[in-house]
């Protein structure tokens, strides 16, 4: 009996703990889309593509959003599992998902 009183209070605090910490996600999820939309409308008219004027920048981008898909996943599931390594998944992750906004915004600065 003790064992489910302690699971019951330990499953909501996880819950908000989680929701609490995913709070970078939900900045990338509507920045990263911005960023792309304003390059997309400050590229129109151009001949040359931004991976040919920007490759670097561009290569950046999708390396950088690559990484934080996959250290997104895994700070998702070692929070669902309550592994210890969720604190350094989330931290590649807002590092990666910042890195990958640097990028594009660098582009709109040449």
């Amino acid at each position: 009996m003790p064992s489910d009183l302690h699971q019951q209070n330990t499953s909501p605090s996880n819950e908000g703990n989680l929701v609490s910490s995913m709070l970078y996600q939900v900045i990338f999820a509507y920045l990263i889309p911005v960023l792309i939309g304003i390059l997309g409308a400050n590229t129109q008219g151009r001949t040359e593509p931004l991976f040919k004027t920007h490759t670097i920048n561009m290569w950046g981008f999708i390396v950088a959003k690559a990484i934080y898909c996959f250290a997104l996943a895994a700070d998702i599931k070692s929070r669902l599992h309550q592994e210890n390594s969720s604190q350094l998944s989330g931290l590649v992750a807002v590092v990666s998902g910042s890195v990958s906004a640097v990028s594009l915004v660098s582009t709109l600065l040449d």
